[in-house]
């Protein structure tokens, strides 16, 4: 018997075991009965990612139960952001699945999270028992009100999680009163925390640190590690908390903003126990061990031998952010050019560049290159501060376009406009132009918006006619298609957030 003549409740059950998307869309696509079955009830229903206020969404899981059981992600952060783009599911506001229509929209009128939403919001993640990864981006201006049950919710019901994610933008609350819960998970295997510490508690004591690597003791599987405290404060040395730590799956590493590993011999004791790491990033030079493994390098040192840097001791390595290299739009490009030379499987690199000489210097010197972001360039020497357009010359654009195998740039070019209309006149030339390269597939441009407060970051996808020219843009709202290895936008650190 073909399988699209099942009981219906059979081909549910069958779906309800398929883990990855492409899986589920291929039996989707098997037959139209598969078909409604498979796309509003489980496709639609893997993610939802939205603002925490969208109360009437909240409201409709609770009372249906049996879809919210099919959710794996979970993300809520403050609407609107440019870097992330809504997933709520469109059955629920169309209708389907036996549901009435639902409105999901945004209550623009409220700027907190109230506790009532904080109890719709738990109600909603109790019937979440196939959750596996949970995302939360908290501002001071969107949750006023104790987060904590939202937590604890997690914590009771969410017993097959396995991605945590937090951004908290420490205040009042402090991270330390909200987060009890959560350091009471285990089994993790991706965890992300980053606290952002407001000026009356930066020197204050972080007990959460503590609490953390009391959590990832009971986390065996661990793959992915990211902590970053962007306080400005005192620096908390990470090493003597990491020295009894080992984690046999650990692939990537992440310590960012003023956590340190203070150029610590267990430091080092630590990251030789852990040579299958693929992505290290680090805010300081540290004598580095033999990472066999490693493709993706962030450190502030360039000085091969003298930090480590043997290219033996890193044969995979394919993208390096070193910025004391690259910083500097003065600093000759000869001793960068052997940096990148230095390491032969290495594809991309963050670059900082002054002139148009450098620029023709790179592309003649190192043309494999896949990935290049531009720190700075010589048609925008201090990004950071940019505030007019800001565009290459028809020279530099013809560098640009002379590496041949470049699939990712980040142009450091700005735009700034009064109208849409203006951005695509000077939008639409510029990327068309920089389709010259073949094998090009994302830019990154720096946006002035309307208001002018300061440039944003946006990339656009590039669409090709059948001979490969340039056909039009579409903007990249899912980041992750432009993320190095699904984890780490290698473009991070170039001065535009």
């Amino acid at each position: 018997m073909a399988l699209s003549l099942q009981p219906p409740e059979l081909l549910d059950d069958i779906a309800s075991l398929l883990v990855r998307p492409s899986d589920l869309l291929s039996l989707a696509l098997t037959s139209k009965t598969l078909y409604a079955i498979v796309v509003p009830q489980h496709l639609e229903f893997r993610e939802i990612r939205c603002d925490a206020r969208r109360s009437a969404l909240w409201v409709a899981l609770a009372q249906h139960p049996g879809l919210a059981r099919r959710l794996r992600s979970l993300e809520m952060y403050r609407e609107p952001d440019l870097l992330r783009s809504n997933l709520v599911p469109r059955c629920l506001m169309s209708g389907d699945n036996d549901v009435p229509p639902v409105d999901c929209s945004l209550d623009v009128r409220s700027k907190t999270c109230s506790s009532q939403c904080t109890e719709r919001i738990c109600a909603a993640i109790s019937p979440m028992s196939a959750l596996m990864r949970f995302c939360f981006h908290h501002s001071n201006f969107a949750y006023l009100h104790p987060i904590e049950t939202i937590f604890e919710a997690v914590l009771e019901h969410c017993l097959q999680l396995r991605e945590l994610e937090i951004t908290f933008y420490d205040g009042l609350p402090t991270f330390e009163s909200a987060s009890r819960p959560l350091w009471n998970l285990s089994y993790l295997t991706h965890v992300s925390i980053t606290v952002n510490r407001s000026p009356m508690i930066r020197t204050k004591q972080r007990q959460y640190l503590t609490e953390i690597m009391r959590m990832l003791s009971r986390c065996p599987d661990l793959e992915h590690l990211r902590l970053a405290s962007e306080g400005r404060g005192p620096l908390v040395n990470l090493s003597p908390m990491l020295v009894a730590m080992s984690w046999p799956q650990l692939k990537r590493l992440v310590i960012e903003g003023d956590l340190t590993l203070n150029k610590d011999p267990a430091a080092v004791t630590f990251l030789a126990r852990h040579t299958q790491l693929e992505t290290l990033s680090l805010n300081e030079p540290l004598e580095l061990p033999p990472l066999p493994h490693l493709r993706w390098l962030s450190t502030p040192e360039f000085r091969l031998r003298m930090c480590g840097l043997i290219p033996e001791r890193f044969p995979l390595l394919e993208y390096a952010m070193m910025t004391d290299a690259y910083e500097s739009p003065h600093r000759e490009i000869e001793p960068v050019v052997r940096l990148l030379l230095a390491f032969p499987a290495l594809c991309g690199a963050t670059v900082a560049l002054g002139t148009i000489t450098a620029l023709r210097h790179l592309s003649q010197d190192v043309p494999h290159l896949q990935r290049l972001a531009l720190g700075c360039s010589p048609w925008n020497l201090d990004r950071a501060r940019a505030r007019e357009t800001c565009l290459p010359n028809d020279e530099c654009i013809a560098i640009l376009a002379s590496f041949p195998h470049l699939t990712h740039l980040d142009s450091s070019a700005v735009i700034g406009s009064n109208s849409d209309q203006e951005t695509d006149a000077i939008l639409d030339p510029f990327l068309a132009a920089l389709a010259a390269a073949p094998q090009l597939r994302y830019v990154a441009v720096d946006m002035l918006l309307f208001d002018g407060v300061r440039p944003v970051h946006r990339w656009y996808a590039l669409e090709r006619d059948e001979e490969g020219k340039y056909a039009g843009r579409t903007e990249v709202r899912n980041l992750d298609r432009v993320r190095f290895h699904d984890w780490e936008d290698i473009f991070r650190q170039v001065g535009i957030s």
